[in-house]
C-alpha cells in the first residue's frame, strides 16, 4: 500500500464527514485556489475554527448519549440518582459552549485576516456589536448578523446566547443541570433557560424554564453550522473569483480527513483499519481482514 503525499485540501485534523456536500466542496475550492493564489496562510484561523467546531460536536453528542442511556432505565418505586452521569453531562454541555465560542473566536480572527483588517484581538469578537457591524459592511454574509444577534451578543441573561453563557460559566458560575425523576416531556437531564442560578425555577421543570438537550443542541449547533457554512461558501466564492476548481470527481466522492499517524514498523501494509470510535458512528465493529 502506498500513501498519497498530495492532499486534496489543506484542512488537517478535521473530520470532513461533519460537513455537507456543499461545505466540503467549498473547502476543496478554497484549497485549490488559495494554493494557486498564494493565499494559503490566510486560512489558518479557519482551520482552527473547524477543529474547534468538531470538538463542539463531540461534546454535544456525548451529552445526548448520556441522557439516552439514562432514559432506558424504567422508573418504578425508586428515585434514579447517577451523580457521575449528571456531572459528565454538565461537563459536556459546558464544553459544548466553550468550544463553540472558541470556534467563533477563530472565525472572527479569520475574517479579520481575510480582509486584512488588522483588528486588535480584544475587538475581534462577534459578541461586540461594533465587530458585527464591520462584518456586515463587508457584505460577506448579508443579513446573517441580524439573524444571529440574540445568539452572539453578550448582553443576555439566557442560555441561548453562546457568548453570554460562555462568559458567565467561565468567570462566575458553573452550569447546574437537574436530573428529573421520572422524566417528563423534555427528558431527564434538562438545561435552564436562564444563565444565573438564582433565577432558576426549581419547582417547575417544564419547557417554560428548561431546554431538553436536543432543543439546546439545535439552537447552538444550527447557528454555529450556519455561520461556518456561510463563511466558507463566501470565502470560496471570493477566492475562486468566478472560476471553477479543476479537481477530480473522486475528491468529492471520497472525503479525505487527515490526522497525524506515526508508522513504527516497516512492513507491507494492505490497507487502513478504521478504529471503533470512528467506525462506531456508523454500525458494526471494525475487523482486520
Amino acid at each position: 500500500m502506498t500513501v498519497s503525499k498530495e492532499a486534496p485540501h489543506q484542512f488537517a485534523e478535521i473530520d470532513m464527514n461533519l460537513f455537507s456536500n456543499i461545505d466540503y466542496e467549498s473547502l476543496l475550492t478554497i484549497s485549490y485556489f488559495s494554493k494557486a493564489n498564494g493565499t494559503i496562510k490566510k486560512y489558518s484561523k479557519l482551520s482552527d475554527a473547524l477543529r474547534k467546531y468538531q470538538w463542539f460536536v463531540i461534546a454535544h453528542l456525548r451529552a445526548q448519549a448520556i441522557e439516552k442511556e439514562l432514559l432506558k432505565i424504567k422508573i418504578q418505586s425508586n428515585i434514579l440518582m447517577d451523580p457521575i452521569a449528571q456531572s459528565e453531562f454538565s461537563k459536556s454541555v459546558y464544553e459544548m459552549i466553550i468550544y463553540g465560542k472558541a470556534a467563533l473566536d477563530s472565525l472572527s480572527q479569520f475574517f479579520s485576516d481575510f480582509f486584512d483588517l488588522k483588528e486588535k484581538s480584544q475587538n475581534c469578537d462577534f459578541k461586540w456589536e461594533a465587530f458585527r457591524e464591520k462584518f456586515e459592511k463587508k457584505n460577506f454574509c448579508p443579513g446573517l448578523m441580524a439573524d444571529l444577534e440574540y445568539w452572539l451578543t453578550k448582553e443576555s441573561e439566557l442560555t441561548n446566547s453562546i457568548s453570554s453563557s460562555r462568559d458567565h460559566w467561565i468567570h462566575q458560575e458553573y452550569i447546574t443541570v437537574p436530573l428529573l425523576c421520572p422524566p417528563n416531556d423534555i427528558g431527564c437531564l434538562v438545561i435552564p433557560k436562564l444563565i444565573r442560578k438564582y433565577n432558576i425555577v426549581d419547582d417547575d421543570f417544564s419547557s417554560s424554564n428548561y431546554y431538553s438537550i436536543d432543543q439546546f443542541v439545535n439552537i447552538h449547533h444550527n447557528n454555529l453550522a450556519r455561520l461556518i457554512s456561510s463563511i466558507i461558501t463566501s470565502a470560496a466564492a471570493i477566492e475562486s473569483d468566478g472560476r471553477k476548481a479543476n479537481f477530480p470527481d473522486k475528491h468529492m466522492e471520497n472525503r479525505s480527513s487527515f490526522f497525524p499517524c506515526g508508522i513504527t514498523e516497516h512492513r507491507i501494509w494492505k490497507g487502513v483499519l478504521i478504529g471503533p470510535f470512528t467506525y462506531g458512528a456508523n454500525q458494526g465493529k471494525p475487523t482486520d481482514n
